[in-house]
């Protein structure tokens, strides 16, 4: 990762938290993820742009001020997913890699202020015309029907729109998802799996998948308490694959044991 870390120019940090303000990030991301790409972008100045900056959850999660590991986890997808953010988890012993990124649509935005002293040359009768369309569109807004939803009689609160998927191939998927099924051992659910894995591709690559299912898989523990396919793809990529040995080791942190009678 330290290979592909892109060349910055100074005062890169904050181009990049302006970019995310004038593109309305915030309402895209969400306020978590946001937050986060701050924290990143910020620390990377600080080290002078010298690599990716090395984060475990529980550090990260204190610098953002996120209670609980669930919610960082959702603000980093948020950020992969939308192209802010570039992430390779860490391991035992070992702090995830962070780099901020500009998604490809932004990256001819500019950034610098507004250059009014056009305004200040422009007729009396140009500003006129321009406020008078402004006005009509403003009106034509206005009468149109408001269609906010409802609940409990109260309007619905705001809620942004949903991150697009990528648009790839069906195929290359079922492909992927077909050579990591036969790795698992222990197999159930396929359709279910197979929705997991697309919601995990988001974030990660298929050899990284394919990776961690074979070292979780492979384990010296009982078959019984290691997760089925589809619920290790929702909840063991993010972990540090020390965390697994552990759960599995721990009468407290197995699945629930039906008592014989």
């Amino acid at each position: 990762m330290q290979a592909d870390y892109p060349d910055r120019p100074a005062y890169f940090a904050q181009r990049f938290i302006r970019l995310m303000v004038k593109s309305a990030a915030a309402q895209h991301i969400g306020t978590d993820a946001f937050a986060l790409l701050s924290v990143v972008a910020t620390t990377e100045d600080a080290r002078r742009y010298a690599g990716p900056v090395a984060y475990y959850n529980e550090q990260l999660m204190a610098l953002v001020g996120f209670g609980s590991k669930k919610r960082l986890v959702a603000a980093r997808r948020r950020a992969i997913h939308a192209g802010w953010l570039s992430y390779r988890p860490g391991g035992k012993g070992i702090a995830g890699l962070y780099y901020v990124k500009i998604p490809q649509e932004l990256t001819t935005i500019p950034d610098g202020p507004s250059d009014e002293s056009g305004e200040i040359r422009r007729s009396v009768s140009e500003r006129k015309a321009e406020r008078e369309i402004d006005q009509k569109t403003i009106s034509r807004f206005d009468s149109e029907p408001k269609r906010t939803p409802k609940r409990n009689g109260k309007g619905a609160p705001y809620k942004p729109s949903p991150i697009p998927i990528p648009k790839e191939s069906a195929n290359a998927y079922l492909r992927e998802f077909a050579e990591l099924w036969s790795l698992i051992p222990k197999k159930r659910d396929k359709q279910a799996a197979l929705k997991a894995y697309r919601s995990a591709r988001r974030c990660y690559t298929a050899e990284h998948i394919r990776e961690l299912a074979e070292a979780y898989y492979s384990q010296s523990v009982d078959p019984q308490f290691l997760k089925y396919p589809a619920s290790f793809l929702r909840k063991c990529l993010d972990d540090d694959p020390s965390e697994w040995q552990e759960s599995a080791s721990r009468p407290e942190l197995r699945p629930f044991e039906r008592a014989r009678v």
